[in-house]
């Protein structure tokens, strides 16, 4: 009589073995959804960028074209999954006033502007950002006045 309890006991032993292995494979399995998640910057609409009154069409959905404007390159950029933030050099005359407007197509955009002055320059940090999108631009424009 012994044989039929201890097939019992390795039946059980065995079940409970696959049932533990099953939760284990079901919650290491899970996937990172901002991993997976695909980063698209048209969410945002940016259509145009104004500096100092001149105007600048965006390329890839995020970059300047600073092409054929001397007085703007670019000075670096940063990209952390769906948050990117892209820094500018803007070469100004001494005693004019830097002033920075971005435009989207989309009106539940938010954009906001924050100016930082300290000896000698002037640095602006736009945060372009849309609720309900993990997309987020940051630009920053460093101002050097020229002598």
């Amino acid at each position: 009589m012994d044989c039929p309890c201890q097939l019992n006991n390795v039946y059980m032993k065995t079940l409970q073995l696959l049932l533990l292995l099953t939760a284990v494979s079901l919650f290491s399995c899970n996937k990172d959804e901002e991993q997976d998640a695909v980063v698209d910057y048209k969410v945002l609409g940016i259509t145009s960028v104004t500096i100092n009154g001149q105007e600048f069409q965006i390329k890839n959905n995020v970059l300047l074209d600073v092409a054929n404007t001397p007085s703007i390159a670019a000075d670096g950029i940063l990209v952390q999954a769906a948050r990117t933030q892209v820094s500018y050099v803007v070469l100004t005359t001494k005693g004019s006033t830097p002033s920075v407007e971005v435009r989207s197509s989309y009106a539940d955009v938010s954009v906001s502007v924050s100016e930082v002055t300290t000896a000698g320059h002037r640095s602006y940090t736009v945060q372009v950002r849309r609720e309900g999108f993990q997309e987020q631009i940051t630009y920053v424009f460093n101002f050097i006045e020229l002598e």
